[in-house]
């Protein structure tokens, strides 16, 4: 711990310069931990801010901009990008892919086209014609209304600003194929949902009978050969499942009911104060398979707003079939009846 500490030739046998290269490779768990040391405190904000700050302008974007953007629209970074952040070294970003609410799209187009050197790139047909409305059921375009491309011609990077169908900028990335991918930068910091397996290069799969038919071929395939684990089914890592035992560990099962907001997440926030406001809480479980005596049960991911008692039943109940709700429409005017809308989701 004493290499972190503010180099004293006479003390310490380390100059700042390697100790910055070195704190350059920490994961957002051993950051967290240096915060603990009240002298590193301070230091090391600083360094998850200037970490986010380097990663836009690896893409043509001003950093500080791209912040402050964030932080007044709920605008994230997630995928890969958000990944080398929470764990550098575990990849090298393709994509910038940038996540905001239903609605919230202006703020990330107007900086990123303001920007010299960025054009927009026409979205195929198929995209367009495949947009979300509020009637369509949420797990339609894995929670996307729409995506927006960007292009940074002097060299060549891609941005994307995918556009929640959710009021919770979050909905879209708990639909993501792995957990591996299941993290986000927002403007004020830095957040794992699978910290303990993403610092160990460790993921589960995120199950779909149709996996193949909405994902990219070979996308496994990418992380597997960057030397990451994907675990296809958790029963190879434990044979008790959270809705059967509470003392197994949510971060580490695809059976687990989740929270945006639960103890399993990590984070870490370089700005004092109130954190960004993303949306609602969300309460969402992987997708996985359950092998019965005579027969084998599939479970698509189960995104759904935390209201009420609702959620509490899913917690405790050893098996929960979760329903997929439709936009609550008045039969008498054919309008969506708000007053029903805390029933439903999206919100």
């Amino acid at each position: 711990m004493l290499l972190f500490l503010r180099a004293n030739l006479s003390c310490y046998p380390l100059p700042v310069e390697l100790q910055e290269r070195i704190i350059r490779l920490l994961p957002l768990r051993d950051l967290n931990a240096l915060r603990a040391i009240p002298r590193l405190n301070d230091d090391m904000k600083t360094h998850l801010k200037a970490r986010i700050i380097r990663l836009f302008v690896s893409y043509g974007l001003d950093g500080q901009k791209s912040l402050d953007m964030m932080f007044s629209t709920g605008t994230i970074i997630s995928g890969s990008a958000a990944l080398a952040i929470v764990a550098p070294g575990s990849c090298e970003p393709r994509d910038l892919n940038l996540y905001c609410a239903a609605g919230a799209a202006h703020g990330a187009i107007k900086l990123i086209l303001g920007t010299k050197g960025f054009v927009e790139t026409p979205s195929p047909l198929k995209a367009l014609m495949t947009e979300r409305t509020p009637f369509s059921k949420f797990e339609v375009n894995n929670g996307i209304k729409r995506i927006y491309r960007f292009v940074h011609v002097p060299s060549s990077k891609v941005v994307t600003l995918s556009e929640s169908i959710s009021t919770s900028t979050l909905a879209p990335i708990l639909f993501f194929h792995t957990t591996l991918l299941m993290n986000y930068v927002s403007g004020s910091g830095a957040t794992a949902f699978y910290p303990e397996l993403t610092y160990r290069c460790a993921g589960l799969l995120n199950y779909s009978q149709e996996f193949e038919k909405i994902h990219k071929p070979d996308v496994l395939n990418h992380w597997k050969q960057l030397g990451m684990e994907i675990c296809d089914d958790c029963e190879e890592w434990h044979q008790d499942h959270p809705s059967v035992s509470p003392n197994v560990r949510r971060g580490m099962c695809q059976w687990a009911y989740r929270q945006t907001n639960d103890q399993w997440t990590e984070r870490m926030n370089f700005r004092t104060g109130t954190r960004v406001k993303l949306g609602p809480t969300l309460a969402w479980r992987l997708g996985h398979r359950y092998r019965g005596r005579k027969e084998v049960m599939h479970h698509k991911t189960s995104v759904h707003l935390v209201h009420e008692d609702w959620f509490k039943m899913c917690l405790y109940k050893a098996a929960v079939e979760w329903v997929r709700y439709y936009a609550p429409i008045d039969k008498a005017t054919g309008a969506i009846d708000s007053a029903n809308w805390k029933r439903s989701f999206p919100q």
